[in-house]
């Protein structure tokens, strides 16, 4: 297991779709020629990513899914694009704090989870949902950051404290089958999109990619049934088709042509270079938000380096930053020629 950054530069704004999409596959021809396999490109939901997909022909709707484009080094191959599977999770669990959800199934808000937390947090004894706080159903601006909090909201817990206190809920909130289905289809959403073990990891023919498939019927039904202020945002709704597609296109390739029995979906996240800004942030000690030269200075030493540990706390796990280089492999450069690239 290594993680290894194969570039970084500063850019006085964001850099734009077109530029983006050249350095992409440029970082993958790249990547190719040293001997690595390039098969998929994570990102998350920024405007310029949602632009650069646009560029690479990747779109996702309810007309058309194509989660895919010609290799750029092999062309009996294909590159598949994702949006960061947790940051998905964070921008639904945002929507339905705002708004509630018209499902096929029926209305589906926050309101029956409150209803049911509170009648939880009036037990002395056992209780349904221990993990459950005020924070995961009012989050602040910050606690809306956290991956944590919006996993936990859709786990088990809710949905047992849902059916637990389901007859005194009902009265003040109405029938709620339809917030329990939708909670109930999240988590199995989740524990799909994120394996971490061989136990858990998807594979060809399993009753998981019929979830996903059923996943993707729902959001289409969904959308004719529902107006635009009851729906996911148009860019949620975008990341969501593709990346499941994307996870069944890239699980019949490796199963059929590399020769792999299952993935590990938790690897098609971005979880690697959210590790690598909490290792950044970390490096300056106390600052928070280095300025663009200790940032890069950072990531050139990280480059290099092993054993950098990503900060305690931080929205994702904590790990090990193992490079695939040394210090060994750094070309030399004269001290003159530093000087020049300085100037």
């Amino acid at each position: 297991s290594w993680t290894q950054i194969l570039g970084t530069f500063a850019t006085n704004t964001n850099v734009k779709g077109h530029l983006l999409s050249k350095i992409i596959l440029e970082a993958v021809m790249l990547a190719e020629n040293a001997g690595l396999c390039v098969d998929y490109v994570t990102c998350d939901a920024a405007p310029w990513n949602r632009n650069m997909w646009k560029i690479m022909g990747i779109k996702g709707n309810s007309k058309e899914i194509s989660g895919k484009r010609k290799h750029p080094v092999d062309y009996t191959r294909s590159l598949h694009f994702f949006s960061d599977f947790l940051h998905l999770v964070k921008n639904i669990r945002n929507r339905l704090l705002q708004t509630s959800f018209n499902t096929p199934d029926g209305i589906v808000s926050m309101e029956p989870i409150r209803k049911a937390f509170e009648f939880d947090s009036n037990n002395v004894t056992m209780k349904a949902m221990p993990r459950l706080t005020r924070t995961h159903l009012d989050p602040n601006n910050f606690e809306k950051m956290r991956v944590a909090y919006a996993f936990q909201l859709f786990s088990s817990e809710s949905l047992r404290g849902l059916q637990l206190f389901k007859a005194q809920v009902e009265p003040h909130c109405g029938k709620i089958d339809a917030t329990q289905k939708f909670f109930r289809r999240m988590q199995s959403l989740i524990e799909i999109m994120t394996s971490r073990y061989r136990a858990e990891a998807l594979k060809l023919n399993s009753p998981r990619v019929q979830e996903l498939e059923d996943f993707l019927d729902f959001m289409t039904q969904w959308e004719k049934h529902a107006d635009r202020k009851h729906f996911l945002s148009e860019s949620t709704a975008e990341g969501l088709r593709v990346s499941i597609t994307s996870t069944l296109e890239l699980l019949k390739y490796v199963t059929s042509q590399v020769g792999y029995s299952y993935i590990m979906t938790s690897r098609l996240s971005q979880d690697k270079i959210e590790c690598l800004f909490g290792i950044v942030r970390q490096s300056s000690g106390c600052n928070a938000h280095p300025t663009p030269q200790q940032f890069l200075t950072t990531v050139n030493c990280l480059s290099y380096y092993n054993l950098a540990k990503s900060v305690p706390g931080a929205n994702v796990g904590s790990d090990v930053l193992n490079s695939l280089m040394t210090v060994k492999d750094q070309p030399a450069t004269s001290r003159k020629q530093q000087l020049i690239d300085v100037l």
